[in-house]
């Protein structure tokens, strides 16, 4: 289990037989539009709580396996910094309950299709998106975990001539139950 420091606003995180590595809270919320304008993307406590969640169940996991820091990408985002982005509101972005990942770049053999697959088969979550891409390699993996129930849904985002298109995928069944 990961161990949150409020004071360098960072989590130490397994990765396996290589120990530990630190995640920063700044890297799940360095969104350059917030940057820019000065706009607050800090979690509240429940946020905050729910992306500990998410590390403890799902990133924490996918280190474990993979022995690497798996680089993420600005996953959450305050209702000020929503007001500029104009995301949709029901992202789990803003109750801090995703996470985004981008193994393929590090070039080491290992492909965000791989990341994919081992949550897919491995892990328990809420949400599992294939971002943008192509069939063999997604752009980067958006994952969820709720700390009440996991839905196993399966879904691919793609960009098709400028529009996003979402397909869902059967839900994965975790020990027999959809949650």
């Amino acid at each position: 289990m990961s161990v949150y420091n409020p004071i360098t606003q960072s989590w130490n995180v397994s990765i396996g037989k290589n120990g530990t590595d630190t995640l920063f809270l700044s890297t799940l919320i360095n969104y350059p539009v917030a940057v820019k304008y000065g706009i607050s993307n800090l979690p509240n406590s429940q946020q905050l709580a729910n992306l500990q969640a998410v590390i403890d169940n799902i990133y924490e996991v996918c280190t474990s396996y993979f022995g690497i820091l798996i680089p993420v990408l600005p996953s959450f985002i305050s209702t000020e910094l929503n007001t500029v982005l104009m995301a949709d509101p029901s992202s789990q972005s803003f109750s801090g309950t995703c996470i985004n990942m981008n193994l393929s770049s590090l070039n080491r053999n290992k492909t965000n299709a791989d990341l994919f697959n081992f949550i897919k088969n491995n892990v328990q979550f809420d949400k599992l998106i294939w971002n943008f891409g192509d069939n063999n390699d997604p752009q980067f993996v958006n994952t969820s975990y709720n700390s009440i129930s996991q839905s196993g849904q399966i879904l691919r985002l793609r960009n098709i001539n400028s529009n996003y298109e979402v397909i869902g995928f059967t839900p994965v069944l975790f020990n027999g139950f959809t949650s």
